[in-house]
């Protein structure tokens, strides 16, 4: 995907009336959308053919026939991606789309990072892959392996690759809130819990507080005393104070998942301040969150249907839409 801050330099931004039609569209695309009610009870299918029947009746056009319910993580990942980047091709630059289709990037970049394909534990190897992906992807900053980064880049390079492509993503993000005023709240959060996630992943793995730092976190992660304490719980409120959002409640049991649901539907709270708005970036963002959360509890509930998974720990697992 071509980096929109290089692509568009020299350009008016755009104004609320440039985003008439993308908002018509999806004044029309939002009455497809499924309610609430309609997760619990399509994760409660007794079988796949009950729930392609639910699906045949609410929404005919995921899945063509009973077969294709088995492949419902290709299919839904392609309506997403497919709807994104349409409504992308619609709208004035540095629109809301670029959010999704980027975090859309960030995804296949990790999944070959942690595929067979990634790499092996060579330096070498690992920067020349890490000029491919910059290549590819114009968020990805050049890998740059100056001061406190060259130490665990020698020790785990593919580690710290990982830590880079997160390290341009949040950065991206922040050039985005910047040329797009309206969609800085939503970005704001998004980057601050995408930081969280990283360090609390980046921690799970035996990375320093000091070497997070070196990458791209705020100074501040040894003061927070972010370095193995005896409590779980500790790091992930240390970091919620860290990156101003110690109001989100993530706590107990399953604690990663926890915190990735809280986090689900903070954001979602967030983009539903453009429910309302009759046109510009705001609708649009706000339809492609619930989208992507319509997505994701499709994905929860088909699995849960189609294998043998608790029912009642998936249903916690919903999030909101």
């Amino acid at each position: 995907m071509i980096d929109q801050t290089k692509s568009t330099l020299g350009k008016a931004p755009s104004v609320p009336e440039d985003w008439c039609y993308v908002s018509g569209r999806v004044a029309s695309l939002a009455r497809t959308l499924l309610p609430a009610s309609f997760f619990p009870e399509l994760l409660h299918s007794r079988n796949a053919e009950e729930a392609f029947a639910l699906l045949s009746e609410s929404a005919p056009e995921i899945f063509p026939h009973l077969k294709s319910i088995t492949d419902y993580d290709r299919i839904l990942s392609e309506r997403f991606d497919a709807e994104a980047g349409s409504l992308a091709a619609d709208s004035p630059r540095d629109g809301p789309a670029e959010i999704f289709l980027r975090q859309i990037d960030l995804a296949r970049v990790h999944e070959y990072l942690t595929g067979p394909e990634a790499p092996q534990k060579n330096g070498q190897e690992v920067k020349r892959s890490a000029d491919r992906l910059a290549g590819a992807y114009g968020w990805i900053d050049p890998l740059d392996l100056s001061g406190d980064r060259a130490a665990l880049f020698a020790a785990r390079p593919l580690r710290a690759l990982s830590l880079w492509v997160d390290s341009s993503f949040h950065r991206s993000l922040g050039s985005l809130a910047g040329r797009s005023p309206p969609l800085r709240p939503y970005l704001s959060a998004m980057a601050a819990l995408q930081a969280v996630a990283t360090c609390l992943r980046s921690v799970s793995a035996g990375i320093t507080a000091a070497e997070l730092e070196a990458f791209f976190f705020r100074p501040g992660l040894l003061q927070a005393g972010l370095r193995k304490p005896s409590d779980p719980a500790a790091p992930l409120s240390r970091l919620l104070s860290e990156y101003g959002v110690a109001g989100l409640s993530a706590e107990g049991d399953g604690l990663a998942e926890n915190f990735s649901r809280a986090a689900d539907d903070h954001l979602t709270g967030v983009a539903a301040d453009g429910r309302f708005e009759p046109f510009g970036m705001l609708p649009i963002l706000y339809f492609l969150r619930r989208l992507q959360m319509e997505t994701l509890n499709l994905r929860i509930s088909l699995a849960a249907v189609l294998a043998p998974i608790d029912r009642g720990v998936a249903e916690k697992r919903l999030r909101r839409v």
